[in-house]
């Protein structure tokens, strides 16, 4: 039964680098806009992870309800866990990343300032984020935001 996780965190490891791939090296193609605006990438990364986790987390779900520090440890180290978090990590880091790219998009920002941007994403989410919220405030103060596009956050 674990080598279904294992198998699933490869298939789910590799199957976002084509979307990172798109958005960072090819972010003006017109079939780089139209797919990561459709739902099909986060169907794709989140549908494995909602078809594992069910049988996995229901029984846990008392403990998710109340957690304690030992008990989430004491799962996490587990194989089918692991995939999990993992695959958490990564389809939540594309649905960040592929905001970012959208967003970014949307104001006109130029590719060659958001390539390292939406690469932090991949690598560190959480840096990713900071640092594009950070300059999407420089930029908006500083005025160059596309006319044509909403300012409001």
């Amino acid at each position: 039964m674990d080598s279904i996780y294992i198998l699933a965190f490869k298939v789910v490891s590799l199957a976002a680098v084509p979307f990172w791939i798109l958005m960072i090296c090819a972010p003006n193609w017109p079939f780089t806009r139209r797919f990561m605006t459709s739902l099909v990438p986060m169907l794709i990364m989140a549908l494995p992870y909602a078809i594992l986790e069910l049988p996995l987390y229901l029984p846990h779900l008392p403990h998710f309800l109340n957690p304690q520090f030992e008990y989430i440890q004491s799962i996490l180290g587990q194989t089918k866990t692991v995939t999990l978090a993992w695959s958490h990590f990564i389809a939540t880091d594309l649905f960040a990343g592929r905001w970012i790219y959208l967003d970014s998009r949307q104001r006109g920002t130029s590719p060659l300032v958001m390539a390292p941007i939406i690469f932090l994403c991949a690598m560190f989410c959480p840096a990713g984020i900071t640092v594009y919220l950070l300059y999407r405030g420089w930029q908006t103060r500083s005025g160059k935001v596309a006319p044509s596009v909403e300012t409001a956050v």
